[in-house]
């Protein structure tokens, strides 16, 4: 499974485990960042890693930053499930 969040941050599987990918494009390809055993805990660690990478450099917008990764993850994955469900 190929889940695409955004241009920068998928996530996908194999058979033993969720795994976080970051599109590279000097190489033109999805490089595998992390590998996670359950989708819950994939999708949770894509969400922190976004927001310590965000560049906030103070407490609001941190919280801002992590507001929009929400919205964003949650947008992306209903869409991606509702695909899914259609076929």
């Amino acid at each position: 499974m190929f889940l695409k969040i955004n241009d920068e941050w998928a996530l996908s599987s194999d058979e033993h485990s969720w795994i976080i990918n970051k599109w590279k494009p000097s190489e033109d390809k999805w490089v595998q960042k992390a590998w996670l055993s359950t989708f819950q805990n994939a999708v949770t660690s894509l969400a922190r890693r976004r927001i310590r990478l965000s560049g906030a450099t103070t407490l609001a917008e941190a919280i801002k930053d992590a507001e929009a990764i929400k919205t964003e993850l949650t947008a992306a994955l209903d869409v991606n499930i509702e695909v899914e469900n259609e076929k």
